[in-house]
């Protein structure tokens, strides 16, 4: 029996995984699957990329499709799940499985020709135990359920980091500047005579918990203002900042502030540069926040 591994460059890491459970944990041995992305297990030296793949693609005998948002963005991976329904769907001369990766989801994702297909998520322990009672089936051997089982979880424990930071990343991209303004003061009582203000939409749909502002100016940047020069944490509420704190919920949907204070230095030393960088948006620097999603019970660092 041999395995036709359709996946996307990018997620080789999760691949990886999924390539050592089929031979560990169902005895598909290393010579009958096809990964492009495995040396030694994809198109060898000197041959054609493109004719090596759809020669092996052809003669397998199950076309495993490991569907993640990046996959879906490739031309050639939409090609080779077209190309695996005709060959499950209307020739017959191939199974097809797939499984999907988060954040990529049924809704949004299994459209075109995998429209109605049915397909289990990487991490969900039925759709894995699914996809190995095929194999063995088709290929009459395997090992035994207690090494399965073995296999399954540790697979999962390693593939389940992987797909939270993903879905992590894919939350966090979705905390948007709001808006972003200079503030310039000549009143001496005003310690930070120039502040950066930058407010936050939480759009992720989801309570957050934010905290650990720092700013990092890089080499060319904008230096901040000692001793202390970032304001606490400020939410928004009823469109008015309320006191700041260290660490602040945010509910979805709603916004928070903070200001950086700048070293004045930076903008007397050379004003038309500086007013440029102003004017134009350009990076002055980078901000951390320490973010905690409830619903995912991991911190992640959101650089702006």
């Amino acid at each position: 029996m041999t395995v036709f591994v359709s996946h996307a460059a990018e997620d080789q890491e999760i691949v990886n995984h999924v390539v050592d459970l089929l031979q560990l944990g169902m005895g598909i041995q290393h010579d009958e699957i096809f990964c492009s992305s495995i040396r030694g297990m994809g198109t060898p030296n000197g041959e054609v990329f493109v004719k090596n793949i759809l020669e092996k693609f052809n003669d397998s005998h199950l076309i495993l499709a490991v569907l993640s948002p990046v996959y879906f963005r490739s031309l050639f991976c939409v090609g080779e799940v077209g190309a695996g329904q005709l060959r499950c769907q209307v020739q017959k001369t191939a199974a097809f499985y797939s499984l999907l990766v988060p954040p990529a989801n049924y809704d949004n994702h299994l459209k075109g020709t995998l429209y109605g297909v049915q397909s289990g998520k990487i991490t969900d322990t039925s759709a894995l135990d699914e996809l190995r009672d095929q194999i063995i089936a088709k290929a009459g051997r395997g090992p035994s359920t207690a090494i399965w089982n073995k296999k399954r979880d540790e697979f999962l424990a390693k593939v389940g980091p992987l797909i939270r930071k993903r879905e992590a990343d894919n939350l966090l991209a979705r905390l948007i500047v709001q808006e972003a303004y200079f503030s310039l003061s000549q009143d001496e009582k005003i310690v930070y005579k120039l502040k950066l203000f930058i407010v936050i939409r939480n759009r992720t749909g989801q309570a957050i918990v934010v905290e650990k502002p720092e700013w990092n100016p890089g080499t060319h940047g904008a230096q901040i203002q000692v001793p202390h020069a970032i304001s606490k944490l400020q939410l928004c509420a009823d469109r008015k900042w309320d006191d700041g704190a260290l660490r602040i919920s945010v509910p979805a949907g709603d916004m928070f502030r903070l200001w950086v204070g700048l070293d004045l230095s930076w903008l007397t030393r050379d004003p038309p540069k500086a007013l440029r960088v102003m004017r134009n948006g350009s990076r002055l620097g980078v901000l951390s926040l320490q973010v905690t999603i409830l619903d995912n019970q991991c911190v992640w660092k959101k650089q702006i």
